[in-house]
């Protein structure tokens, strides 16, 4: 399937993928593959689907869960649709706190819900796993700024900027 859908054979590697969920229709990793074959594919749409049923069968699967974030937030500015994205991807860093994607679809998702403030502690936390504690530390000033004072966010965003000035 996958050597098909390089070949720009979706069609034939999706079909393949329908068999082979029909003989393990628990297999969580073939509805991820689904999805990944129609993303490439271009039917963004469609993968939404096989990406709910993967994580339906495997809650905790933090990767599947940003794949349907990053669709959720590329198809709609609904905002019940960025919700679903922000959730997914709060759920997904929850397991896997070191996923910069997910961070950087998690500010996207803030932003779009008017949540600057949220927006940059999650930039903030993005530039400080790779690496750059500079602007680490000027988007956690940012967040304190904006966050209300006392609240999980606010004492996030001081703790980057402790890890991070100190570092300087």
């Amino acid at each position: 399937a996958i050597a098909l859908s390089k070949k720009q054979e979706a069609d034939a590697a999706i079909d393949i993928v329908d068999d082979l969920i029909a003989s393990s229709p628990k297999d969580p990793f073939l509805y991820d593959l689904k999805g990944d074959l129609l993303v490439d594919a271009g039917h963004t749409q469609d993968a939404v689907e096989p990406y709910q049923k993967a994580i339906s069968i495997l809650p905790w699967a933090a990767l599947i869960k940003v794949s349907l974030a990053q669709i959720q937030l590329e198809n709609s500015n609904i905002e019940s649709q960025v919700r679903l994205a922000r959730q997914n991807l709060k759920d997904a860093l929850h397991y896997e706190p070191e996923l910069t994607n997910a961070w950087r679809f998690l500010a996207t998702a803030e932003g779009r819900l008017g949540n600057s403030g949220a927006a940059s502690l999650a930039l903030a936390e993005e530039a400080l796993l790779r690496g750059k504690k500079t602007r680490a530390l000027d988007l956690a000033k940012r967040a304190i700024k904006i966050l209300p004072k006392g609240s999980p966010g606010w004492f996030r965003a001081q703790d980057i900027e402790s890890a991070t000035s100190k570092s300087e």
